[in-house]
């Protein structure tokens, strides 16, 4: 029985694969820090070192290997073009160079994985003064109501605390299911459970306060940003397609306009729907309107469910503080506003960047650096996304920046650098937080 039994272990540990290889490109340069994705029955992701050289021990074959590295064409290869050398199977890649990739481009490093582990996913991240603050969950669901079908509820959370390199400084276990960060204008940073809102206070330790929905509504949500005493803020709501920003002054609490933001076109379809309703609706919106002082074309628009149709568009004007000066992203009016510090309008130069060709993968986002003024519109084409560098000078798109990874997620730049969430697909490997440096060149991704 003890020689079976020998011969069992023996059996098991000699079915054990070690594959390895060289990883170079065409001119014979090593490649270090290439990606391989080993598929089988499990996925198995390792990196080479610093002389291109990986290697990884499978209990099984796989059925073929993958080789990516940022700036080279990716291949894969079947696990049948190995050659057996003594206890190992060993396949080397040649990856050839993007000619997409290279045109205009600058080779970059591989992202640096900042933080990851086997039990928990990264699902949001937050910018501080001094670090990073995740939140990061065991497992997810996905709300059932169809409006609220892309958002994920986290199961399992636990809120942690790094520096910018990702160096462990303190976690908060929460016992509620979670939903996203919310970013306030003073470095706060607040948290939604479906039941409450709490303010993550960032002492000495991490802790939790809450906070009553009017109280974020009227006290969080509206305020942008702030210059010397006066503090920015504006009347925005998804479900009107326009608002206003406004300035109040914290020495007197007086407040001025700064600047109104309409989509015109989009206003007028969403007055004209009053025209539709029946004349006992059209009666109700004129009461609403006599009792509230509020036009009875707007109610209008709301009782037909116009917010809610696919005609309607959200506006998106982005306002950010840059030293003493304030910029307005007003894509509805294909302006950047510039106000100087004592909110009197300096400049405006044209935008184009959401129109046209590119305008039509324009993720109607832009991205601010807080650490060096830079502003940045969001691209996505064919699962890349595209940082678009704003010369806010001129409104023109400097360069744009790849990024390595396909599908990333919780996009943020500070100090010249992107962080954003992401896993391998078909991968086993958790939602990982990875950095990489954004570097323009001129590429031609159309």
């Amino acid at each position: 029985a003890l020689t079976y039994l020998l011969l069992c272990i023996a059996f098991i540990a000699k079915a054990q694969y070690t594959i390895e290889g060289t990883i170079s490109n065409s001119n014979g340069e090593t490649l270090p820090g290439a990606n391989v994705i080993l598929r089988g029955e499990v996925n198995v992701g390792v990196t080479s070192d610093e002389e291109g050289y990986y290697s990884v021990q499978l209990s099984r074959k796989p059925k073929n290997l993958t080789f990516s590295f940022v700036g080279y064409e990716s291949k894969t290869y079947a696990f049948s073009r190995a050659v057996k050398k003594g206890d190992s199977w060993v396949l080397n890649a040649v990856l050839d160079a993007d000619p997409f990739y290279l045109k205009g481009a600058v080779i970059q490093a591989a992202p640096d994985t900042i933080y990851g582990n086997e039990t928990y996913h990264v699902g949001d991240v937050a910018i501080l003064e001094d670090g990073l603050l995740l939140l990061t969950y065991e497992k997810e669901d996905r709300w059932k109501r169809q409006e609220l079908k892309d958002k994920c509820i986290h199961q399992g959370v636990k809120l942690v605390r790094t520096d910018f390199d990702g160096n462990y400084r303190d976690a908060l276990t929460m016992n509620e299911k979670c939903l996203d960060f919310f970013t306030g204008h003073f470095n706060e940073v607040l948290v939604s459970t479906l039941d409450s809102i709490y303010l993550i206070q960032q002492g000495d330790y991490l802790n939790l306060a809450g906070v009553g929905q009017q109280d974020f509504d009227n006290y969080f949500v509206p305020v942008i940003d702030s210059l010397h005493a006066q503090v920015l803020f504006s009347t925005y709501d998804e479900d009107y397609p326009g608002f206003d920003y406004y300035r109040i002054n914290q020495k007197d609490s007086t407040f001025k306009a700064l600047r109104t933001i309409t989509d015109k076109e989009m206003m007028e379809q969403f007055r004209s729907e009053y025209k539709w309703l029946s004349t006992r609706e059209k009666l109700n919106a004129t009461r609403l309107e006599i009792q509230t002082g509020i036009d009875k074309e707007v109610f209008g628009a709301y009782m037909t469910g116009f917010t809610n149709s696919i005609y309607y568009d959200a506006l998106y004007a982005p306002l950010y503080v840059q030293n003493d000066s304030v910029l307005v992203f007003d894509h509805h009016a294909d302006l950047l506003v510039t106000y100087t510090n004592e909110f009197d309008r300096v400049d405006s130069v044209p935008i184009s960047y959401h129109k046209g060709r590119k305008g039509r993968f324009w993720e109607e986002q832009v991205l601010f650096d807080e650490a060096n003024g830079s502003a940045y519109a969001l691209f996505e084409k064919n699962g890349r996304a595209y940082l678009g560098g704003i010369d806010k000078n001129t409104g023109e798109i400097m360069g744009y920046c790849k990024l390595h990874y396909k599908y990333p997620d919780k996009i943020r730049i500070y100090n010249g650098e992107a962080y954003y969430v992401y896993r391998p697909f078909e991968s086993p490997q958790k939602k990982f937080l990875y950095r990489e440096e954004v570097i323009l060149a001129a590429i031609d991704w159309l």
